[in-house]
C-alpha cells in the first residue's frame, strides 16, 4: 500500500488562510470562504465567516495560515509513519485512514439566529 502519492496530494491540496484586521485581530478562514472575504472587499459590506465577522474597511491582508497548515502536515505524516510501522511488525492489520483533506473550521455562529435587517430598512449616512 502506497501511500505516498495520496498523502502528497492531500497535503498540497490543504489551504487555510487567516484574514488580519487593522485592529490587530485575525480570523480564521478556509478556502472555500476566501470567495466571501473578496466579494465583501469589492461592495464593502460586512463578511462573515466562520469563525468571525469583520467590516472590510479593516481588513489588511489575507495571509496563509501556516501554523495550522504545518499541524496538518505532521497529522499526516504520522499517519503514514504508523502505517508503515503497522505493515513491516503487524502485516498492515491496523492500517489508519488519511484525511481528506483539512476539516472545515467549526462555526461559531452554528445555532445562533442571524438576522440581517432587509435592504429597505438600511439607513445610508451620505
Amino acid at each position: 500500500m502506497s501511500n505516498e502519492n495520496t498523502a502528497q496530494v492531500i497535503i498540497q491540496k490543504a489551504k487555510c488562510y487567516i484574514v488580519e484586521l487593522s485592529t490587530k485581530r485575525t480570523i480564521k478562514c478556509d478556502a472555500d470562504e476566501v470567495v466571501k472575504v473578496i466579494e465583501g472587499l469589492q461592495t464593502g459590506s460586512v463578511v462573515k465567516l466562520r469563525q468571525g465577522i469583520f467590516n472590510p474597511s479593516y481588513f489588511v491582508d489575507l495571509i496563509e495560515d501556516e501554523e495550522r497548515r504545518i499541524s496538518f502536515v505532521q497529522k499526516v505524516q504520522d499517519i503514514e509513519r504508523n502505517n508503515r510501522q503497522d505493515l513491516d511488525y503487524h502485516g498492515g492489520n491496523a492500517q489508519r485512514r488519511l484525511p481528506s483533506g483539512l476539516n472545515s473550521l467549526k462555526d461559531i455562529f452554528e445555532g445562533t439566529k442571524l438576522k440581517a435587517l432587509p435592504t429597505n430598512e438600511i439607513k445610508r449616512l451620505d
